[in-house]
């Protein structure tokens, strides 16, 4: 009802033969490990999306206690899931008994195996969303991939006006997704996977959605630093995406 959002990102893969168990089990003995700064790196890109955010929207906005950790689920098949958890202040705007969230994150894409879901508190109900959700639940609403949201998506308003019951009825009867990402093996190889993910999701889409011009010249190589194979993954992922545009 304040605007504030409590967010979780989740990453998931099917254990369904030694090597991807083997994978998780390393990756989640790395997380036990560094925690820290598992969830101080993701915390920075976190912090240039919420920039980039609070530029496009006019409100002021943080990001706060940010966390992350490991779990294994059977819904029946074994899963393993890497879940990042933090608050995100005035994410959504509020007025009047009405909460407009959206414009922050305008521009998302979501690929093939990505789902988003929006929860909201009891007491209020859908007024609209934009585009139109693939399953609407009492208090939820849920759009899958693939889908590229234009600038002006996803839109979602909420109003106390509105009883839950006439939110309610716009899915197909499925169970509410839990906004999980769903990795094939390769997801889990090495933790500088799990990084780029997290930078495609957690601040790539602001630079594809929000982000510089896409006729931007990319850098001379005199100027680009050091040479690929000095850099990680992840920096070298933060490299492509400044050379092209955020894209």
């Amino acid at each position: 009802p304040d605007g504030d959002a409590a967010w979780a990102i989740r990453y998931r893969v099917r254990l369904d033969d030694e090597n991807d168990t083997a994978a998780f089990d390393s990756l989640e003995a790395d997380v036990a490990e560094n925690r820290s700064a598992f969830a101080s790196r993701f915390a920075d890109r976190m912090e240039r999306t919420v920039r980039a955010a609070e530029n496009a929207t006019g409100r002021e906005m943080a990001v706060r206690n940010v966390s992350v950790r490991t779990e294994r689920q059977e819904i029946p098949q074994r899963y393993g899931v890497l879940v990042y958890e933090f608050e995100w202040t005035n994410f959504a705007a509020v007025d009047d008994g009405s909460i407009r969230a959206g414009d922050a994150i305008g521009g998302l894409f979501l690929d093939e195996s990505t789902s988003l879901t929006v929860h909201w508190p009891d007491g209020y109900g859908l007024q609209s969303a934009d585009p139109d959700p693939d399953d609407v639940g009492s208090t939820s609403a849920t759009w899958r991939g693939p889908r590229d949201f234009t600038p002006e998506q996803p839109r979602i308003v909420l109003s106390t006006a509105v009883s839950t019951t006439d939110g309610g009825g716009g899915g197909d009867g499925a169970p509410e997704d839990d906004g999980s990402i769903v990795g094939t093996p390769a997801t889990w190889i090495g933790l500088a996977g799990l990084v780029v993910l997290v930078v495609v999701l957690g601040a790539g889409f602001w630079w594809r959605g929000r982000g510089a011009d896409a006729s931007t010249p990319a850098e001379p190589a005199s100027e680009a630093g050091p040479p690929d194979e000095l850099l990680s993954n992840e920096e070298r992922v933060l490299r492509l995406l400044e050379q092209h545009g955020g894209r």
